[in-house]
């Protein structure tokens, strides 16, 4: 074995193993991290099949603020893999998650190349692991989510940018900095810093720029193109989306945060002590190496952001694959201005093993856990499975509807053969259906704040959405709410 592995080139090893790792999450993570990741993709997609209706859509669609072009591609995937009788819904994303996954470790794999040359060389084979294995790196890269895929596109840019010499590399430039707006409208910001980057400090020529301003232009029309397709209608959806999200305010709606929201929420979710590093690592940069390309892309996008009322910490993940390159980029330049005595180097290195103790914890807790902090598709999947073709009474308290976590129908996951029903437990007494599989869904927290209720009504635990032993770790590491997770029990007959 061992003489099998020296004869692979390490690069190659770790991208096999990267390989593993992200699409062991794309199996296991299975739901979705945020409704949009499904609401506005998949629920939007099943539309242009003809599954869903225009009124069961979200409201974004008769809004016209999302792009269309992820719902076009998911929409070509979904209709070839029904082509090849590959029709179970969860079977339809598991392959999608890992087809995104791969194109995640091949992107990262090819920014990898492109800057490994910018770092210090005692640096680049940690530069390489935390690309790959910095603990939330693998989750994210397995998400079909704009953020997600509007960041890889960016990647793709900024790796082509640092080695681009003639005018045809800055139109290829333009197109996948266009590409990344189609799917995210926020990585305008990405593009607008690198320009300025490209302008102030690289001093590209005017041919140049003009080259990949064009190209920008050329794919924000292809992308209003396929908006037309979508909504049978034309308009630039992102110029809707500027005016009802950002004119008339309407994202406010959703909730508020004040300016230090991400300073508190990349502390909270970065977990100890990698989001320490994190935060240092951006500031030394700042300090020390302000023509820095990192400074000038992720500066701006940050400020913005932490301007904008409404704030959700998904809304940076498109930075996320820039932090390694921003780890390492900082500690080259404490390994030139700080000369270590032989205590803090032995700081740092026993900082390094309580990192690696961390980030390996977090990394397999995250792999194995499903996208969001209920378990909610966990659920539906196994009734999906275990009972098919049998009829299921699913009772569930308050708005714990598995099939159903937010107003519009999700309609792709949809079981003609279960029968969901909201119980008001002030009845005192579970409703059992003859000749039905009777079944309750509850959040753990409806368990514990109604104590007397479930020891009157005896039912039989099944499974959870979350494992116990999970539930803790993420507990532990900030990752989730605890006591969120879903229960599935079987209601015993009286």
């Amino acid at each position: 074995m061992n003489l099998l592995l020296t004869n692979i080139p390490k690069d190659r090893l770790w991208l096999f193993i990267a390989l593993t790792i992200f699409n062991l999450c794309a199996i296991f993570n299975n739901g979705y991290y945020h409704p949009d990741e499904h609401y506005q993709i998949v629920e939007f997609a099943e539309y242009k099949t003809g599954r869903n209706a225009a009124n069961d859509l979200a409201w974004e669609y008769q809004a016209k603020i999302r792009p269309s072009i992820q719902c076009a591609i998911f929409f070509l995937m979904v209709n070839i893999f029904r082509f090849f009788h590959i029709v179970d819904p969860y079977d339809i994303m598991t392959i999608v998650r890992m087809l995104t996954a791969t194109f995640s470790v091949l992107v990262i794999f090819n920014f990898i190349n492109v800057t490994k040359s910018l770092l210090n060389q005692k640096l680049r084979g940690l530069y390489i692991l935390l690309s790959y294995f910095l603990w939330f790196l693998p989750f994210l890269g397995a998400r079909f989510s704009s953020e997600n895929i509007s960041g890889l596109f960016f990647l793709l840019a900024l790796g082509k940018t640092l080695k681009a010499k003639s005018d045809y590399n800055y139109f290829i430039i333009g197109l996948l900095l266009g590409f990344s707006f189609l799917f995210r409208f926020q990585t305008a910001l990405l593009s607008i810093g690198l320009l300025l980057w490209l302008c102030l400090i690289k001093k590209s020529n005017f041919s140049k720029i003009s080259m990949l301003i064009l190209a920008t232009l050329l794919t924000v029309n292809i992308g209003a193109i396929i908006d037309y397709w979508f909504y049978d209608s034309f308009s630039y959806s992102f110029i809707n989306y500027f005016i009802v999200n950002i004119l008339q305010d309407k994202a406010s709606s959703f909730g508020t945060s004040p300016w230090y929201y991400y300073l508190i929420e990349v502390s909270r979710f970065g977990v100890l002590p990698i989001s320490i590093m994190i935060f240092a690592a951006f500031f030394v940069v700042m300090a020390y190496d302000r023509r820095n390309f990192m400074v000038w892309i992720m500066l701006p996008f940050i400020l913005i952001h932490s301007l904008i009322p409404h704030k959700e910490l998904r809304f940076l993940f498109p930075l996320a694959n820039l932090i390694p390159f921003l780890i390492l980029s900082a500690m080259g330049i404490l390994k030139e201005q700080i000369n270590l005595s032989s205590v803090g180097l032995t700081t740092f290195r026993l900082f390094g093993i309580l990192y690696f103790i961390v980030n390996t914890a977090a990394l397999l807790i995250v792999m194995i856990s499903p996208a969001d902090d209920e378990g909610r598709v966990t659920i539906t999947e196994f009734i999906h499975n275990k009972y098919m073709g049998k009829r299921v009474s699913l009772w569930y308290i308050n708005s714990a509807n598995p099939y159903k976590p937010i107003a519009p129908p999700q309609k792709f996951y949809k079981d003609g053969n279960v029968y969901p029903s909201r119980f008001d437990i002030t009845n005192k007494r579970l409703l059992y259906k003859e000749n039905h599989i009777n079944l309750m869904v509850i959040q753990t927290r409806d368990k514990l704040s109604n104590p007397d209720f479930f020891s009157a009504n005896p039912t039989k635990l099944i499974m959870y959405g979350i494992p116990k032993w999970v539930q803790s770790f993420r507990t532990f590491f900030h990752y989730g709410e605890p006591n969120k997770a879903y229960e599935l029990l079987e209601i015993v007959r009286p």
